[in-house]
């Protein structure tokens, strides 16, 4: 029979370390927390199946982001982000620096149990979220020029009233072009479409968010971010509205 994949789960956050790992531990996984970066690095087992589930915040000692210091390693246990405060920047900077997939706090365990299974079933970083056995160029051809001109302001953070008036139409046509696009990219929720565009329209996002969250928190506090544009509306914001 073969050994049940351990599961790190990497908070700096006592409490939601905690209902994490109690809420998983059941599944079927056996659990191992982390305060930080460089508890992880002193538990992990390489050589064991597993899947690491870190806070977007997680650093390691030094203060660098932990999703920067994996990848500087070459960790090859497949990694899956989760925060609170999730912006579809976060979610780019995020899989753009290794991540496989990318949630939501609070998250259905059920959910995420299915997802890191199937990460490590198919081994090839993709999750069963919007994946499809078409090519994926073959649905990004199905994008009208409108469409992916909306596409690349989600992308770089835009929501919904953001996009509009940059567009110079209603909010109320953005949000069926959004729809239009997860259909027609057969994807559901903004990670699956932040992974999918990322894999297959490479530089469609901001060079702005090729940097942590973090390093624009001065500049979103005033509305806008670092390259001058309006701050990122939250991930629920730009999630599909079905």
């Amino acid at each position: 029979m073969a050994a049940s994949p351990t599961l790190y789960v990497v908070d700096r956050d006592d409490p939601a370390r905690a209902e994490a790992c109690a809420s998983l531990e059941p599944l079927g996984f056996k659990i191992k927390p982390c305060v930080d970066g460089v508890e992880l690095l002193r538990r992990l087992d390489p050589t064991q199946p597993g899947c690491l589930l870190i806070d977007a915040a997680a650093r390691c000692g030094d203060g660098e982001k932990l999703l920067e210091c994996l990848r500087s390693r070459s960790i090859s246990q497949p990694i899956v982000v989760y925060t609170s405060e999730a912006t579809v920047p976060t979610a780019v900077w995020a899989m753009k620096h290794g991540a496989r997939d990318f949630v939501e706090k609070p998250f259905d365990p059920t959910d995420l149990r299915d997802r890191i299974r199937s990460i490590l079933k198919n081994g090839n970083g993709k999750s069963a979220a919007g994946s499809t056995s078409e090519n994926p160029a073959l649905r990004f051809a199905r994008l009208s020029d409108r469409e992916r001109s909306v596409l690349r302001l989600v992308m770089s953070g835009c929501a919904t009233k953001q996009i509009a008036p940059a567009l110079q139409i209603s909010e109320k046509t953005v949000e069926t072009y959004r729809s239009q696009i997860m259909k027609k990219l057969e994807v559901r929720g903004i990670p699956a479409l932040v992974r999918l565009t990322l894999a297959h329209m490479p530089g469609i996002e901001s060079a702005a968010f090729a940097r942590p969250p973090s390093h624009r928190a001065n500049a979103e506090s005033d509305g806008t971010t670092s390259a001058g544009r309006p701050a990122a509306a939250p991930l629920q914001a730009a999630e599909e509205r079905e």
